[in-house]
């Protein structure tokens, strides 16, 4: 039994699950610690718009993560449409999906698991309007999909490193388009490797058995973006509860390799997609 009723078709095979909307997703369970976040102020390539402070978080809540960013397949079968600006690729990760729209589609994969849903969404499709729903007081608390959180998302990609990428730093003269890239090569696709996305999974995980956390496409998180919090610990951050722009991080294929590190943010407007735009979702574990 693939855990669907047959709705994943021969079934799941290792340790892949049948999510909701019948895909076989293997999900990584990501524990509560304590960890740095941001950039030391001599890492190469970082930003001086965009803060990458570094800091340390605590997270109270262990968090299930999809070792794969959504699939075309899964969106659809979830969705009813497939957003991504080339459908030839359906192991590709979908694209052109605004912060909006991914919110939406967790609402629909709680929806389907009989989940409360993480999010206040009015609006037709494609273009609906989010909010964290007002029946919780944070994303953590909320028992359906959700996407993750800077921090849960930060932490995830580092597994437990401090450089730049999981592979490594980056060096000052291979912040670009260069090729080969040997920090980036085996674990990120970027401009230097591709021009657009390129199929999940293809190149080596990091050590929580993550694929294209950097790299491939620039991955949509729950916060607002605003600069980072200063001294102390942050315990469960997650940023301003209200604001204009959420946060989209990790670099992307057709995007330079500055781009492609663990600390870099960027700010998206909530309903602007982009074709290098994708995300994965998250499932608080309890």
């Amino acid at each position: 039994d693939d855990g669907c009723g047959g709705s994943c078709g021969v079934g799941c095979s290792g340790d892949e699950v049948c999510a909701p909307g019948g895909a076989c997703v293997e999900w990584v369970l990501f524990r509560d610690t304590l960890f740095s976040i941001g950039s030391p102020e001599d890492e190469a390539g970082r930003s001086t718009v965009f803060d990458e402070t570094r800091h340390s978080v605590w997270l109270n809540e262990d968090v299930l993560l999809p070792t794969m960013e959504v699939s075309q397949p899964w969106f659809e079968a979830v969705m009813g449409f497939n957003p991504s600006f080339d459908t030839t690729c359906s192991e590709c990760p979908v694209n052109d999906v605004s912060w909006n729209l991914a919110a939406t589609f967790c609402n629909a994969l709680s929806a389907m698991a009989g989940l409360p849903l993480c999010y206040d969404c009015a609006g037709a499709l494609p273009t609906p309007e989010c909010e964290l729903s007002a029946e919780v007081a944070t994303p953590y608390d909320c028992e359906g999909y959700r996407l993750p959180t800077e921090a849960e998302w930060e932490g995830a990609a580092r597994a437990g490193t401090n450089t730049a990428t999981y592979n490594g730093d980056i060096s000052l003269f291979d912040l670009s388009c260069d090729s080969p890239h040997p920090v980036l090569d085996p674990i990120a696709w970027f401009c230097g490797n591709s021009d657009r996305p390129q199929p999940r999974g293809l190149l080596e995980p990091n050590g929580e058995g993550l694929y294209d956390m950097l790299g491939n496409v620039i991955e949509l998180v729950h916060d607002y973006y605003a600069p980072y919090p200063g001294g102390g610990t942050s315990h469960d951050p997650w940023g301003p509860a209200t604001g204009t722009e959420r946060v989209a991080r990790g670099g992307a294929a057709g995007v330079p390799a500055r781009y492609a590190r663990a600390a870099s943010r960027e700010p998206a407007e909530p309903d602007t997609v982009s074709w290098i735009a994708g995300f994965r979702p998250a499932l608080t574990s309890r």
